[in-house]
C-alpha cells in the first residue's frame, strides 16, 4: 500500500478542528510521542486545554496548512463540513481520520470513497465505542452464542446537554445547530453503529423524535428508534441530552439468558438461565479516554499497513444511513425499509 508510515519520527498530522475532541487528539498524539503536529483553527474558538497546542504550528487557512503534505489528517470540525474537508485533505494525497458521524447527509461520499481508493489512502470513522472494553466483550459473548438466539436489545443513552462541554455555551455549539449537523439522533451515533456492529444491517426503521424540552436548540433533544436487525428481530435505541443523571447502557435478551452492560460503572452482568446465576465481569480501573487511545493505536498500525480499519467507509456510511433513515421516519410518520441487496460489511 503506498504512502505508509516508515518513518514514525518523520510522521506528520494535522488536526482540523480545535473543539473539545481535536484537543483530546492532539494531547493523545503527544503522550504516544508524535511531535511533527499542526492544527487549524475552523472557529474563533478559546482554547480549553493551552497545553495541547503548545509547540503546534497552527493554521486559520487550509490552504497554508497544506503547503506541506500531511501524513494524516483528523477531520474533528462540526458534522456539515465532514465530507468536503475529506475529500480537500484526500485530494492532497493525506490519510484520513474522520470524526463520527461521517457526514449529516449522503451528498460526496461516493466522490470521497473513489478517490480514497484511487489514491490508496486508509480513511477511518472514529468510533471510539468499538474499542470499550464491555462491548467487545459483549460483542465476544453474542458470536460464540453464550447466551443462545438473540430476541431484543434496549440500547439508551442519556445526558443533559449544557454538561457535554463545561465552560461552554451549550447554544453556540455545532450539537444544537441544524445547519452544522447536530441533534441527538447523529450527535449520538455512537448507539446504532454499535447495534449494526454486533447485531447486523437493519431491514427496517421506525423513529419517533423531536424537540421536547424548553433547551434553547434548533434540532431534536430526544428520539426513539426501533430497528429489525438481522440477528436482533427487535431493537430499541433512545437517545437524549435532557437526563440530569448521565446514563448509558444495553440490556440484550435471549432465549437462553440475558447481558446487560452499564457504561457508568464499568460492569457487564450475564445471566444464564442454565445455570440461573448472574456473573458481573468488571473493568477495573477503565478510564474512557484509553478507547481514544486505543483507537488511535489501531489508526497508526492502519497506517503502517499492519491492520485494517474497524470503522471504514463504507461501515460508517451504513451507520449514517440508519440515523437519516430515522430522521427520515420520523419527519414522515412511516416506517423505512432498507433494500434487501444493501451491500455493507456490517
Amino acid at each position: 500500500m503506498p504512502n505508509k508510515i516508515n518513518d514514525f519520527k518523520n510522521a506528520s498530522f494535522l488536526v482540523i478542528g480545535l473543539g473539545s475532541i481535536g484537543q483530546r487528539h492532539l494531547k493523545n498524539l503527544k503522550a504516544l510521542g508524535f511531535s511533527n503536529l499542526s492544527a487549524l483553527r475552523t472557529r474563533n474558538n478559546q482554547i480549553a486545554d493551552q497545553n495541547c497546542i503548545e509547540g503546534v504550528r497552527l493554521y486559520n487557512r487550509i490552504e497554508d496548512a497544506f503547503d506541506s503534505i500531511p501524513t494524516a489528517v483528523f477531520i474533528c470540525n462540526p458534522t456539515s463540513f465532514h465530507v468536503q474537508t475529506a475529500n480537500y485533505a484526500a485530494s492532497h494525497g493525506s490519510h484520513l481520520f474522520i470524526e463520527k458521524p461521517l457526514s449529516d447527509s449522503l451528498e460526496g461520499l461516493d466522490e470521497l470513497e473513489a478517490l480514497v481508493e484511487k489514491k490508496s489512502l486508509v480513511a477511518f470513522v472514529g468510533y471510539q465505542m468499538r474499542f470499550h472494553p464491555g462491548l467487545m466483550m459483549i460483542r465476544d459473548l453474542i458470536k460464540s452464542n453464550r447466551i443462545g438466539k438473540v430476541l431484543s436489545v434496549r440500547a439508551e443513552v442519556g445526558q443533559y446537554l449544557p454538561d457535554w462541554r463545561p465552560g461552554r455555551d451549550y447554544r453556540e455549539s455545532y450539537s444544537a445547530k441544524a445547519d452544522l449537523g447536530g441533534g441527538v439522533i447523529l450527535d449520538l451515533i455512537h448507539e446504532i453503529d454499535y447495534i449494526c456492529w454486533m447485531f447486523g444491517w437493519p431491514k427496517r426503521v421506525f423513529c419517533m423524535a423531536g424537540k421536547y424540552s424548553s433547551l434553547e436548540m434548533e434540532t431534536e433533544d430526544a428520539a426513539e428508534i426501533l430497528l429489525e436487525c438481522e440477528k436482533a428481530p427487535l431493537v430499541e435505541i433512545h437517545v437524549d441530552c435532557l437526563q440530569r443523571k448521565a446514563s448509558r447502557n444495553c440490556k440484550i435478551t435471549a432465549e437462553m439468558g440475558s447481558i446487560f452492560w452499564d457504561y457508568h460503572s464499568s460492569s457487564v452482568e450475564v445471566y444464564s438461565a442454565e445455570t440461573g446465576r448472574t456473573e458481573i465481569f468488571r473493568q477495573e480501573g477503565f478510564e474512557r479516554n484509553q478507547m481514544y487511545i486505543d483507537e488511535m493505536n489501531h489508526f497508526i498500525e492502519c497506517l503502517t499497513g499492519r491492520e485494517k480499519p474497524t470503522t471504514n467507509l463504507a461501515e460508517a456510511r451504513a451507520s449514517l444511513e440508519v440515523a437519516l433513515a430515522a430522521k427520515k421516519s420520523s419527519m414522515n410518520g412511516i416506517m423505512y425499509k432498507f433494500p434487501e441487496s444493501k451491500e455493507t460489511s456490517l
